[in-house]
């Protein structure tokens, strides 16, 4: 059954590194002998790899658009209109109303 896995943990399970699997040697009679007198033969070593420097990409620059300085803004101040001295307009500046009129003389028979 295969499992459903994430795209990340797929890249992860993707990246690790699998343990390779070794041949099972089943033992011989050859190999139950005992080692007879062989001539050594010396393995031929090379010589070291010299590893080569890895070379590193310079960063590209990144494009700043240049700043353009900003001026201030002159705003025109307006002169407010001078308040009002009726009582209808005072009230209402303090979020009041008077009552309608019929309200105000209770109800007419």
């Amino acid at each position: 059954m295969k499992q459903i896995l994430s795209r990340q943990a797929k890249k992860h399970a993707d990246a690790a590194p699998k343990p390779a699997k070794k041949p099972v040697v089943k033992p011989t009679s050859q190999a139950m002998k005992p080692l007879e007198s062989s001539p050594v033969v010396p393995t031929p070593e090379s010589p070291p790899v010299a590893q080569t420097p890895v070379v590193e990409k310079p960063k590209k620059v990144r494009f700043v658009r240049e700043q353009v300085e900003k001026k201030p803004e002159v705003k025109q101040v307006v002169p407010l209109p001078p308040p009002s001295k009726k009582l209808r307009a005072m009230l209402m500046s303090k979020n009041l109303a008077l009552p309608p009129k019929e309200a105000r003389l209770g109800k007419k028979v």
